[in-house]
């Protein structure tokens, strides 16, 4: 069974575990996929992020609203950098609305999207995307002229608007013109940089940044992540076997375990795990 959405692991990474005699079996695979979506949720609470943070690219991009004080450069929750720039020499543009690409890079810009185009000879601007999620050729708002493809052409779907004037008017803007998310070289950004030029300030006031993305640091949760929660539901099953107890008895050995937080090995694994920081 694959993994859920929003899930760090499956139920057959904790029947492997468990055992061999676990693998073929599906008599606890409803139970074991109650666990997950609880153990995972519980990762995230315990690191201070937000549900799915460690699975971030199954979530809807949604908009988040944050405080500015007068700056070129803000900071925000994380947030995955999901496809924001596509680059291509290959790109070319065909009157009255439609941008192509011999490569057929454009399929992540879907309809609705707010794209601005950089590094051409004639079509630099902001368009929105009326028909997309096709990879070689998206029809935009008119106004694009006759151009073929010559050198490396920048497509950027910003997802950050400014209330400019206080007024409660959100103006969106472009990524890779406008504004750089920051660090340069992850996955995710925290911070929007207003780019070299461009002319824009950040106001000072409340709720005047708005940024619209999957919110979560990591696309797919990595192997700490995914063993942190096989660890948790296997310790919970085998815990509800003598009726969640606080104390076990290991007869072979003539020991009692106390249990009454989470396991020690997670708790490490957590320890070195970042924690979140809260902005605006």
């Amino acid at each position: 069974m694959a993994r859920a959405e929003c899930d760090y692991c499956e139920a057959a990474d904790i029947k492997n575990i468990l055992g061999e005699q676990w693998t073929p079996g599906v008599r606890y695979d409803a139970l074991l996929a109650d666990l997950i979506p609880e153990a995972s949720r519980l990762i995230d609470r315990e690191q201070g992020w937000g549900d799915c943070h460690y699975a971030a690219g199954d979530n809807l991009a949604v908009a988040r609203y944050f405080d500015t004080v007068s700056g070129y450069e803000m900071e925000v929750d994380r947030c995955l950098d999901n496809g924001l720039y596509y680059t291509a020499p290959t790109i070319s543009f065909a009157v009255p609305n439609l941008i192509n690409d011999a490569a057929a890079g454009l399929i992540g810009f879907v309809t609705g999207d707010r794209i601005a185009v950089s590094g051409s000879v004639l079509n630099d601007g902001v368009y929105i995307v009326t028909l997309g999620g096709v990879a070689g050729t998206i029809t935009v708002t008119a106004g694009i002229v006759l151009e073929a493809a010559g050198p490396s052409v920048t497509i950027s779907r910003p997802a950050v608007a400014v209330d400019e004037t206080g007024t409660g008017v959100y103006v969106a803007w472009a990524g890779n013109v406008d504004y750089v998310p920051w660090p340069y070289n992850e996955t995710y950004f925290t911070r929007i940089k207003i780019k070299d030029g461009a002319g824009k300030v950040f106001g000072t006031g409340q709720q005047r940044l708005q940024v619209t993305g999957k919110w979560g640091g990591i696309t797919l949760p990595p192997n700490v992540i995914k063993l942190a929660a096989i660890i948790t539901v296997a310790r919970w099953f085998k815990r509800g076997m003598q009726g969640f107890q606080d104390t076990g008895a290991v007869v072979e050995v003539g020991q009692l375990r106390y249990t009454k937080a989470l396991d020690p090995d997670v708790k490490e694994m957590l320890r070195v795990t970042p924690v979140r920081v809260g902005y605006g």
